[in-house]
This record gives structure tokens, sequence and C-alpha cells, in this order.
């Protein structure tokens, strides 16, 4: 460490902790009176307008203690302090967690995943990020980086809800059509715990993949092989045939890409979200994942246990190994950047958008200097290094043999060529008995119910459309809010909408529930509130319909329901 923290004592007979490096030493707090510069830097806080503050640094806690004690300008405080040495009073850390709107984080514990959720959650408000007066003239770089991380959460934000925009559709109408494999299929329950002790290999598609094929090779006997989605291609290509794949990805081009012309059988672990065409056309057995985003499959098979989103396959696989129970991990293929301009290792079927990449950012790598990656991948980064932290070290090690790519933060890299496989690996021998999945008349049921449902209450949300289409746009009475909130509440009640529909619009609900929060006061609403208020509930409503009209004219639901409606209606039960 190339800086100290010590401490001084102001005029006023506070302590200040001061930053002290080889060129310069920065009291954190004014050395005259740290309690009236707190007063004076509260003055300045916009009063009018109410904000998510993000606030960098806390010196000796006395003015962050007068922020939270005496100014109601901020919907929700939220603190990092860069420097774990600064020590945060105990009043301070009483006040945080008596106060509901208030987060403190050390740096040295702060995860990308947390801070990216608080951001979801106060979306639609103002936020401003604050560098506490002093900190600014401290360890530039230090702040230069947590800034970074605070705007790259931002917007991989916004690139979360990009992505859950244009996978909206797939979400609710791939595993609708999964149905009728995903209720014939073994559970992942089944496997809970049986490979505990063992040894894995999650072989994802990256670069150094294929260098490390020769590790592959030998270690197919010790280790049992996670081919984490598009990696399917680069083992069978070589001849290693995984004992698991695993996929969740909605796409079609992710069956067209990666699977249509693979001939692997053996088992395929399925995210319940997969494109279909994967699961029709696979030929050996399928072990059925929940995901928490899949609210189809949740109202038909009604496991207790669901996988959270992550945004990529391996981070998925991850989830899957550690479920299972494995106890050594050795990561292939995780590069997590690109090598040499490259996203896919040789052998690997490439989309399009993979072979048009860019480097955003760059971020420190397993060989000790630094290497080129996306945002996206960096998402996987972040996602894994969250995961890593919640798994216990002494169930689970992981070990991460891409030389070139990116530091996973706690991983151990390791020379593939420096394994003692016998030795460090073990063997394989855990025999399954699992079943190919067939099509069953159940699933198939239920997802034609599923659309009945959908067909009715597209014409419930027509109506309340034409309802709310009445009122007039300029002046809206008391009396008005009344009916829309009667409207609004009739919707409600239709599971479809509360439990389906608005899942997938999460944006434009979460909008609707900071703006009464945090926008409205209930007791002295203007017409302009009113009028704001009637203006989203209607956002959602035409949103809602016109999102369920798109479902319904899909080419997915038309060809089953001719497929099989006929048959229902030839046959009734």
């Amino acid at each position: 460490m190339d800086y100290e923290i010590v401490t001084q004592t102001a005029d006023t007979g506070e302590i200040v902790y001061s930053y002290k490096d080889s060129t310069k030493k920065v009291p954190l707090n004014s050395l005259y009176s740290p309690s009236l510069e707190a007063n004076r830097f509260i003055k300045k806080l916009d009063k009018n307008n109410r904000k998510v503050y993000i606030f960098i640094g806390i010196g000796n806690s006395t003015l962050i203690k007068n922020i939270i004690k005496n100014t109601r300008s901020y919907i929700h405080l939220y603190i990092i302090e860069p420097f774990e040495q600064v020590l945060a009073d105990s009043e301070f850390i009483d006040l945080v967690k008596t106060s509901r709107n208030v987060t403190f984080e050390y740096y040295k514990n702060w995860f990308m995943l947390d801070f990216m959720t608080f951001i979801e959650k106060f979306n639609s408000t103002d936020t401003e990020i604050i560098i506490h007066p002093h900190y600014e003239k401290t360890k530039t770089g230090h702040l230069k980086e947590i800034i970074n991380k605070l705007n790259q959460g931002i917007k991989l934000v916004t690139i979360n809800n990009n992505t859950e925009r244009r996978f909206r559709k797939d979400w609710i109408l791939e595993p609708l059509l999964n149905l009728q494999y995903t209720m014939g299929a073994h559970s992942i329950k089944e496997l809970k715990d049986k490979y505990r002790g063992k040894s894995a290999i999650l072989a994802a598609s990256g670069p150094s993949l294929k260098e490390n094929m020769t590790f592959l090779k030998e270690a197919q006997n010790s280790a049992y092989i996670f081919a984490a989605g598009s990696a399917v291609n680069g083992l069978t290509n070589n001849g290693i045939i995984p004992d698991f794949v695993t996929s969740f990805d909605s796409g079609d081009i992710n069956y067209d890409t990666h699977f249509k012309e693979s001939n692997y059988k053996g088992p395929l672990i399925a995210g319940s979200v997969i494109n279909s065409n994967i699961l029709k056309h696979h030929e050996g057995p399928i072990i059925y994942a929940q995901l928490t985003l899949d609210d189809i499959t949740r109202r038909v098979i009604k496991d207790k246990y669901s996988f959270p989103p992550v945004p990529s396959v391996a981070v998925f696989t991850l989830q899957i190994m550690q479920f299972l129970g494995f106890s050594k991990i050795y990561l292939v293929g995780q590069d997590l950047a690109y090598i040499n301009g490259k996203y896919y290792a040789q052998g690997v079927n490439e989309t399009d958008a993979s072979k048009k990449v860019n480097a955003d950012i760059t971020v420190k790598s397993n060989n000790g200097g630094m290497v080129d990656t996306s945002y996206s991948l960096y998402s996987f980064l972040e996602s894994f290094e969250f995961l890593i932290n919640h798994i216990d070290q002494n169930e689970m090690t992981i070990y991460n043999t891409s030389r070139n790519g990116a530091y996973i933060k706690g991983t151990t890299f390791v020379e593939p060529n420096s394994i003692n496989i016998s030795d460090e690996l073990g063997i394989k021998d855990i025999a399954l008995d699992l079943k190919a999945a067939q099509a069953s008349e159940a699933g198939i049921n239920e997802g034609l119910k599923i659309i009945d449902e959908l067909e009715e209450f597209s014409e419930t949300l027509h109506d309340a459309n034409k309802s709310l289409s009445r009122l007039n746009p300029k002046a809206v009475s008391i009396t008005d809010i009344k009916k829309v909130s009667k409207i609004f509440s009739t919707l409600r009640n239709h599971t479809i909408f509360e439990d389906i529909i608005t899942q997938r619009m999460s944006s434009i609900v979460q909008r609707i529930r900071n703006l009464f929060l945090y926008k409205l006061d209930d007791n002295q609403t203007t017409n302009d509130d009113r009028i704001m208020m009637v203006e989203e509930i209607q956002r959602l409503v035409t949103s809602s319909e016109k999102f369920i009209e798109s479902l319904l004219n899909d080419n997915r639901v038309i060809k089953y329901k001719a497929q099989y409606k006929d048959k229902q209606n030839a046959n009734p039960v």
C-alpha cells in the first residue's frame, strides 16, 4: 500500500482522518471545524428536487451524520468509503442501521451486482454522484477507479434493461413451448449433492479453449466435463464428448449456431427459458432447471428451488456445479476477454455478432498485465466474482487455466500442464440412469391453457384502455383517480397480469412505484400530479395490451395452436 491514513485534531477538538503518501498529506475534513463545514455543505444540496445521492467518502462521519439527521433532500443515500482504514463512528453506524434509506459499504466489500440492483430499484429517479470534500485531492487513481466502476454499473443496468426488452417475448413463449418437454424431463433436484467431493471442468468457448485441448483429453476420464452452451461444438469437433451440456439462451440463433449441427446426445441441463428447438431436437436426456425469471413454468411445475438470473451460461453452469456438490472446479476457455481480437476459440461456431467485437474497457489479466474486454463480458466477470464470493471456499475450490484471460477474483490461476491429473482430479465413478425426454400431452395442454388465458386477458386490457381513453387528458379529478385505481385493481386480480405480464414490464412497473413513493404527495396532489399518475398507468396498460398482441400474433404461437388446438378440439377431454 503506497499510502497511509493517519489522524489529526481539528481546532474544535474533533478527530480528523488524513490521507498521506510520499508527496502530500490531505485532511479528509476541515481542520478548522468539520461541523461548520458540514452545515455549509448541506445548504448546497438541491432541496427542491429529491434525489438518490451516491456519496463517496465519509471522513470522520460528521458530514454524513448531519445529512442523515438534518435534511430530507434525498430519496436514498448510498455511501461508499474508499479507504478501509477510515473508521465509521458508532453513531453513524447506528444511523445507517436504523435508516431504511441509507446504504453504506467500504469499497473493498463493494460488489457491482449489488450496486446494479440498487440502481434498478430507483429507476426513473434523479441520481447524482458526490465526492466528499477533500477526497478528490487524495489518491486520484483510486477515486477514478471507483467512479468508473459506478458509471460502468449504471451502463450495465441500461444494457440489462435493453436485454429484457429484447427477450421479453422469448422468456414467455419459449418456456411455454417447452412445457411439453420440461413436464416429462428429469429435475435438477434429482442430482443435488450427488457429486460431492468430485472434480469437474467448466469448459467455455473462449479463445484459450483450443490451446487446452490436450489437458481436456487427458482429464476426461478423471473429471466431469461441463460444456457451457456454445463450447459443445469446440469439444465435440475435437473428439471430446462432455458429460453434461448446459444452456438457457432463448434465441433461435443459439439453436441454429451451436446446437443444430451438434451430434451431442448426452445429458442436457436446460434452464427453463432455453430455446424450444434445442429441447425438441435433443435425442438424449433433458435435466430441467427452473429459473426465477421464468414465470410460465412456475405456474405449472411447483419447484421450490430456482436459479437466479445471470448474464452468461458459464455463470449458470457454475451455479449448477455448486448445486451438484462438486468440490474442485477447473475453468477452461473462460477468458472473459478478447485474446488477439478473438471472442471464440477455434472450432467453435460463431454468430455474426461475435465476429464484430469491440473492446470497451481493460481489466486485470492472469498474466499480471491488462487485457481488453467488452461491457457484456465485464458483466459476466462481475457475476462470476459475485457468485464465487458467496461460495464456501472450504466446500469448493476454483482454478482458472486461462493465462491471458481476465483475472476472476476468488479463483487461482494454474498451468494445465502442471496438474497431476490422477492425483488431483480423482476418478469418475458416478453412473446416472437417465431416460431421453419425450413430448408430453399434459405439457401441450398446459401450453394451450396459457394461450387461452392470454387471449381472454387481451380483451380485458382492451376494455380497460377504452375506459382510460375517455378521461380528459388535461384535467384529472380525484373521482377520475378513483376510477383509474379501480380499473388497475381489477387488472391486478388477473394472475396472468400480475404474475407474468408485469414481470416482463419491470422497468415501467418500477417507474410507477417510484413515482408514487417519491414524486407524489397523496395528501396534496395537484392536477399535474394526477395527470402524471394516469399517464403512467395508461402507459403500462397500453404497453401490456400491445405486448400480449405481439405474443398471440407470434409465429411460434400460431404454429403451436395450428398443430395442437385442432387436435384438442377434435378429441375433447
